[in-house]
């Protein structure tokens, strides 16, 4: 049961939601532009620097932080599988990985709906057990 504070903050929010965009009535490549747009970049991190290359046969952005552990970060962008790529996050994961001082794989799946189910999931497998079994670097 919800209370009567949770029901009066769900109202509020719900009369003054205002949708940013109607992607209701989008297509595929319009989504993507607007997910786009919505990305800003700032300065990264001092001791950051990152390249495209394969693990398991896909490519990924692999952010480098000076003095990593020999720890990783595995990223897998949003985006519902449709938008986004890996160089979506770069800027949060550039942060991210120098305070925790963990390289960072962002994964370059492939996109619904060129692409049907499950192929995104076996492209992130694939960087996973790539990784798990040492295979990082492959020429991109």
């Amino acid at each position: 049961m919800v209370s009567r504070e949770a029901q009066k903050i769900r109202e509020i929010l719900r009369a003054n939601y205002q949708p940013v965009t109607d992607y209701e009535h989008m297509n595929v490549q319009n989504m993507r532009d607007v997910f786009n747009e919505g990305i800003t970049w700032g300065p990264l991190p001092e001791g950051i620097s990152y390249h495209d290359e394969k693990v398991g046969g896909v490519t990924v952005e692999k952010i480098t932080a000076d003095s990593a552990s020999d720890k990783i970060i595995l990223h897998i962008h949003g985006g519902g599988m449709v938008v986004g790529d890996h160089h979506s996050d770069r800027f949060m994961l550039a942060h991210l990985a120098s305070r925790t001082r963990r390289n960072a794989y962002s994964v370059n799946y492939r996109l619904s709906p060129e692409f049907a189910q499950p192929a995104a999931i076996e492209d992130c497998v694939s960087v996973y057990q790539g990784l798990l079994a040492g295979r990082q670097c492959e020429s991109a």
